[in-house]
């Protein structure tokens, strides 16, 4: 891989998004795949069905994080810092601490999971959903630190075959279950598990050929240091996300919880294109600081530029989804739509956080990283107590976007504070003022057909977009981007 230290700032903003787009071409076959599938999904899942796997994902949200331990992000902080062999003995010291801390709290919640689940939860028990979303966090697990690999070394074609299979695997064992043995809720939580199961079996193989067992401290202690606070945050992020969900579980029926589970489901598809940014990002802004001095130029510049490319996946799923849901749905389901737009919100909040919260990572200094899911668990639990009982459904969404909002206002004021860069101040006024009105119009198209509703929302967020780049990139760069691109295709067709 090349060096960045000579590359220009423009440079690296073609790196970067050109990395970007291929991990999202694989990412995007993945969640498009699976969205496209929901319609087959709901001809065999009732709401309560629905109500059911949001309530289990709760579990899921909590534990992830705890078994991988922030392990991952001290992999990619670590690993261009040790030599070719060092490194595999880093990947080794880390996978053993990862296996080991998941299957013991397993194994405890296995054996405990009976007394406990009925005191949390008012309409499930632990067996048999809780158990198998357990298990098949446990096994799903094994697919972090090799991913993280991947992402570290670049090798995006590896990447999006190991995520398209892996994703394909699993729609057809869950279609299998489902339409072909005809075992209901059942089916999906079974083939959700048998497919994690069978991934953890390769990617358990991957990482023995990749590392080496050692015992010295180092490979322990310094990645431990960094990623032991990371992992307190993420679960406490997680609880913080989940608190909507919980307490709508306390005060509202599982039909409820279903609608608002897959009204998250499709505000949260946008959460694909974060993480499409995220995996290119986190590296590419870890070697960018490592060999650059100009670091917080860069960080400050392609924060703002990624955030405004983010801002239209976002304002097409809040607009669009109405038209897919209406044309698919049954009838059942036609007033999933009335959170998508709340959730898409909440969800793009974050990208702010991914984009402009970095910076505690940077500085080595993680020690106040808590503060960040402390003020959004504190926030999440306030706003879901007050709002749920009283709202239902939207209150829990109105406490999921309060939750976000104070999220990533703190992660940004601590990155700022432990990293300094650039503010960019009049690039982000207009980037919020764009997509604010562009929402707000966008909103109000109705014609009464679904085509033309389709068609006019899409022309309106393809000028939406053409204004928020020229205000924010600037006319030159854009006229300039369009030219290289047409030449490039001019260049490929002759």
């Amino acid at each position: 891989m090349s060096s960045y230290r000579d590359l220009t700032p423009r440079q690296l903003t073609q790196r970067l998004f050109s990395t970007s787009l291929l991990y999202g071409l694989g990412m995007f076959c993945v969640r498009s795949s699976t969205f496209l599938l929901i319609p087959l999904y709901w001809r065999k899942l009732t709401p309560e069905d629905f109500g059911i796997i949001g309530l289990s994902q709760v579990l899921s949200v909590v534990l992830v994080p705890i078994f991988t331990l922030g392990l991952q992000g001290a992999l990619q902080r670590f690993y261009y810092e040790y030599e070719s062999d060092d490194q595999k003995y880093l990947i080794g010291a880390l996978s053993v601490v990862s296996v080991g801390t998941s299957l013991i709290i397993s194994l405890m919640i296995e054996y405990f999971g009976d007394q406990l689940f009925p005191m949390i939860f008012k309409t499930m028990s632990y067996r048999p959903y809780f158990q198998l979303a357990l298990w098949t966090a446990f096994f799903s697990n094994f697919s972090f630190l090799p991913l993280a690999i991947f992402r570290i070394r670049e090798q995006t074609s590896v990447f999006n075959k190991i995520s398209v299979t892996s994703t394909l695997m699993e729609m057809g064992l869950i279609l299998i279950l489902l339409y072909g043995f005809d075992l209901g809720l059942k089916g999906y939580f079974y083939g959700s598990l048998f497919h994690h199961f069978a991934w953890a079996i390769v990617y358990g193989i991957f990482l023995w050929k990749n590392s080496k067992l050692t015992t010295t401290v180092t490979y322990y202690r310094e990645p431990l240091t960094f990623s032991i606070p990371l992992a307190f945050s993420a679960v406490l992020e997680g609880i913080s996300g989940i608190m909507d969900r919980y307490f709508l579980e306390k005060n509202a029926s599982l039909s409820i919880l279903g609608k608002y589970s897959l009204g998250n489901q499709f505000g949260s598809s946008y959460s694909l294109f974060n993480r499409i940014f995220k995996t290119a990002w986190i590296p590419f802004l870890y070697r960018t600081v490592s060999e650059r001095k100009d670091g917080p130029d860069i960080l400050a510049l392609l924060s703002v530029y990624s955030v405004t490319v983010l801002a239209i996946p976002a304002l097409a799923i809040a607009l669009l989804s109405k038209e897919f849901i209406s044309f698919f749905g049954k009838s059942e389901y036609a007033d999933i739509y009335v959170y998508v737009p709340g959730f898409v919100l909440g969800n793009y909040l974050m990208s702010f956080a991914t984009a402009v919260g970095r910076g505690l990572d940077l500085s080595k200094s993680n020690n106040r990283a808590p503060l960040v899911p402390i003020s959004a668990a504190i926030t999440g639990i306030v706003s879901a107590t007050v709002l749920v009982p009283i709202y239902g459904g939207l209150g829990a969404l109105a406490a999921f976007i309060i939750t976000a909002f104070v999220k990533s206002g703190v992660q940004i004021v601590l990155a700022c504070i432990a990293y300094p860069r650039p503010t960019m101040w009049s690039k982000w006024f207009k980037l919020i003022c764009i997509v604010s009105i562009g929402f707000a119009l966008g909103y109000t198209i109705e014609t009464g057909n679904l085509l033309a509703n389709f068609m006019l929302k899409s022309s309106w967020i393809v000028l939406t977009a053409l204004v928020l780049f020229v205000s924010v990139f600037g006319k030159q760069n854009v006229v300039s981007w369009v030219n290289e691109v047409r030449q490039n295709i001019f260049k490929h067709k002759s």
